[in-house]
This record gives structure tokens, C-alpha cells and sequence, in this order.
């Protein structure tokens, strides 16, 4: 591989930057068809079942990115055969795994739903959101694997491509299932559940048909490599599950401080931030293959050029989304709802919520670069302490002083001082690579 840094940039960070942009389209569509046709109860329906569906999603993220740190060690250390069997293997896990989440949702999705929310026409709303989610979970749970396998396959345009296929359809479909056959809640996720069936199927068929690098064989497999794969993988699942546990808790308080439009304004926060931060993350995590590539080649010189890139990168979008909010938060939020008083709460607590990008940059771009240089410790240390050991205790000080607007601000007091625990791991990092590939 001719190495040009810009132009490698470029070609990863931008692609995947769309792509993923995409994606959270396929949330951030529904939230807006919900806010703006069905109304804040259907919304509140969605704020209180959507961090259990990302802890579904949290086993399916740690084998996808533990998994492709393996493979594209073993891709750049020219041992093709392991990553190829590597790949197999994850995708048959993830399968296993999706056909037992549709089980568990096709038989206690409702008692569960009935058991912890009060509300009974909530409680019928949040059920039949999760289970046409956990029904279609052995197709929809493989598109976001494949999506970083096409990259390792360095077919970046492609994977944009499908996402942006993806996310048109479920456009097309909200409208349809929403706007004109007014079937209601359910059938926002069954749009987002057709049109990631849709991606599954496009992001196989160049790994059957294609002639790529990886290519399904017989699953390889050891104690070591399935350690690794959680261990380089277990911060982006821990991500997931504590960001969903700070969720579930803020919900329970925003219906007590707040109702069930609170519930609702979290909602549309979180549909914003992961559209928002997902360009951060993106840009990241796309050149996180090319990082793990040439750390497999020992090359220090090409991994610092990326390293600069993607650090100045990221700082740029964090600025950027802090100024678009602040000039622009009414058009922003206009997005989810008709009701004026809705509106203007949910601006007030975006104002609130948004310095948190001014430390998130670079919590994330730190997250990405010790995951892609096997550094999990590191990792999953700054994800426990962002999403969950900090978030949690100022969660519960800052609403006892703040009331609702501690729950905006929370998300910034714990990443503030997560920043300077991942300034320190990275000065390490740094440190013990220029030790080893340089002495």
C-alpha cells in the first residue's frame, strides 16, 4: 500500500464519516416521523425502550470491532488464512447470539414492559417498538459487522454506498407506514428493520461474489484470539451498556422530576448527539483499520501521520458542532415536534447539553486510537469513567442542586474529567511506541 497520509485520510475518514452519518439516520428518521405525527407519549415510548435495544446491540459492537483489530493485524502481517477464519467465526457468533435475543424478545418483551412502566398505554407502545426490533435481530444485528469488514476490505465507497441505500429507504418506508398508512409507533421500527435487512444482504454480496481479502471459510478460532476479540472489543461494548444504564436511569428520574415529556426531551437530545457525534466518532473509527495496519507492519512513521490527522480532524468537529447548536438550535429541534412548549424545553436543554463536544472530541478520538493500537486497558478504563462510574453519582448531584437541568449537564462534568485520564493514557501510548519501534 503506497502510503500518501492526506489522501488515506481522505479516502477512509470521509467515506465512513457519510456512511455512519447515514446510520443514525435510521434513528434520527424515526424520532422526527414519532415527534412530529404521532406526538411526545409515542416519543417518551421510544426514549424508554431504546437503551434496551443498545444493550442488545452492545455484544454485536464488541465482536464487530474486536474482531476487525484481529483481522487487520492479521491482514497486515500477511496471514490471511487466521483473519479469514477470524471472520467466519464472528459472524456465526453474532448470528447465535441475534437468534437468541429474538427469542427472549418474542416471549417477554410485554410482561417485562408491563412489569416496569406504570403507564399501560406506554407500556403497549414501548413493547411493540422492541419486538419488531427483536424479531428481525438475526438479520439486522450482521449489517453493522459488515460494514467495518467492507472497510478492512478497504471498499470504504461501498460500504457509503449502503448505508446511504439504507437509510433512503427508511425514509421512504416511515413515510409510507407513518404518514400515510398511519400504522403508529411499531411500524417506525419495522421501516428501520426492512431497510437494515436490505444492508445485511448488500454488505454480503461482495464477500460471496467479490474478490476480496476476506472471504467466508472454515471459522479459526482459539482461547487466545477470543480474548483478544473481547479485550479489544470490551470498550465499545461497555460504551454501549453504560451510556444505556446512565439512560435508564436518567429516564426513571425524568419521569419523576419531569414526566414523560422529559422522558421525550431525552430522547430527542440523544437522536440529535448521535447524529453529532457519530462525525466525530466516524472519522475516527474509520481510520482505526489503517491504524491497526500498519501497527501490525511496526511502521511509527505512517501511524503518527494518521495520528495527526485524525487528532486535528476531530478537534475541528467538536468546535463546529458546538457553534452549529448554539446559532442554530431552533431550527435543530423544530425537527421533532409541532408543539411549541415542547420546542422550547427541548432547546433550552440542548444549549445545556452541548459543551459536552468540547471534551467528547477528543475522549473519542483517544477511545479509537488506543482500541486500533491494542491497547483495550486503556480503553475501556476512559469508556467505564465516561458513560458510567462518573456519569451516574454526578447524575444524582447534579439533579439534587439543578433539578431537570442537571440531567443535561451531567454528560459534560463526567467527560471533563475523563479528558485529562485519557490526555495522560495517551502520553503513554505515544511514549511506548516510540520505544519499541524505534530503539
Amino acid at each position: 500500500m503506497s502510503f500518501k497520509p492526506t489522501k488515506l485520510f481522505i479516502k477512509y475518514a470521509f467515506p465512513n464519516m457519510i456512511s455512519t452519518a447515514f446510520i443514525s439516520f435510521y434513528f434520527i428518521i424515526d424520532t422526527i416521523f414519532v415527534g412530529q405525527m404521532i406526538g411526545t407519549k409515542a416519543l417518551g415510548a421510544m426514549g424508554l425502550t431504546m437503551p434496551f435495544i443498545m444493550i442488545s446491540f452492545a455484544l454485536i459492537d464488541m465482536i464487530a470491532v474486536g474482531s476487525s483489530v484481529q483481522i487487520a493485524l492479521r491482514l497486515g502481517s500477511g496471514r490471511f488464512k487466521q483473519a479469514c477464519g477470524i471472520f467466519s467465526f464472528s459472524l456465526i457468533t453474532v448470528f447465535i447470539f441475534a437468534c437468541f435475543v429474538f427469542l427472549f424478545g418474542f416471549f417477554f418483551i410485554e410482561p417485562i414492559s408491563n412489569y416496569l412502566i406504570d403507564d399501560k398505554e406506554l407500556a403497549v407502545l414501548a413493547a411493540q417498538y422492541a419486538k419488531v426490533f427483536a424479531l428481525f435481530c438475526p438479520v439486522i444485528m450482521l449489517c453493522f459487522m459488515l460494514d467495518n469488514y467492507l472497510r478492512i476490505c478497504k471498499k470504504p465507497i461501498y460500504s457509503m454506498c449502503v448505508n446511504i441505500f439504507v437509510a433512503f429507504i427508511n425514509i421512504v418506508l416511515d413515510y409510507i407506514f407513518i404518514v400515510i398508512l398511519e400504522w403508529g409507533l411499531f411500524s417506525a421500527a419495522l421501516a428501520t428493520c426492512i431497510g437494515l435487512s436490505l444492508g445485511t444482504l448488500l454488505g454480503f454480496t461482495p464477500f460471496v461474489f467479490g474478490n476480496l481479502e476476506l472471504k467466508l471459510s472454515k471459522a479459526f478460532i482459539n482461547l487466545k484470539i477470543i480474548k483478544n476479540i473481547i479485550y479489544n472489543g470490551s470498550s465499545e461494548f461497555l460504551t454501549n451498556i453504560s451510556t444505556s444504564l446512565f439512560v435508564i436511569a436518567a429516564n426513571a428520574l425524568l419521569l419523576d422530576i419531569a414526566g414523560v415529556r422529559g422522558v421525550a426531551i431525552l430522547e430527542v437530545i440523544f437522536a440529535i448527539d448521535s447524529f453529532m457525534a457519530s462525525l466525530i466518532f466516524s472519522m475516527c473509527d474509520g481510520m482505526q483499520p489503517l491504524l491497526s495496519y500498519y501497527y501490525g507492519a511496526k511502521n511509527i512513521k505512517f501511524i503518527m501521520a494518521l495520528f495527526w490527522r485524525t487528532f486535528f480532524g476531530a478537534i475541528a468537529l467538536g468546535v463546529m458542532i458546538v457553534v452549529a447548536i448554539s446559532f442554530g438550535s431552533d431550527f435543530i429541534v423544530s425537527f421533532f415536534s409541532r408543539d411549541i412548549e415542547f420546542i422550547a424545553a427541548s432547546k433550552e436543554a440542548l444549549l445545556v447539553f452541548s459543551p459536552v463536544y468540547l471534551c467528547s472530541w477528543f475522549i473519542i478520538f483517544a477511545n479509537s486510537f488506543f482500541t486500533a493500537l491494542n491497547r483495550p486497558a486503556y480503553s475501556l478504563s476512559i469508556s467505564l469513567s465516561a458513560n458510567l462510574l462518573l456519569p451516574l453519582p454526578f447524575l444524582y448531584i447534579l439533579t439534587n442542586f439543578l433539578e431537570v437541568n442537571g440531567v443535561w449537564l451531567t454528560p459534560f462534568a463526567a467527560k471533563f474529567c475523563v479528558v485529562w485520564l485519557a490526555l495522560y493514557f495517551l502520553r503513554e501510548t505515544i511514549k511506548k511506541l516510540n520505544l519499541n519501534f524505534l530503539s
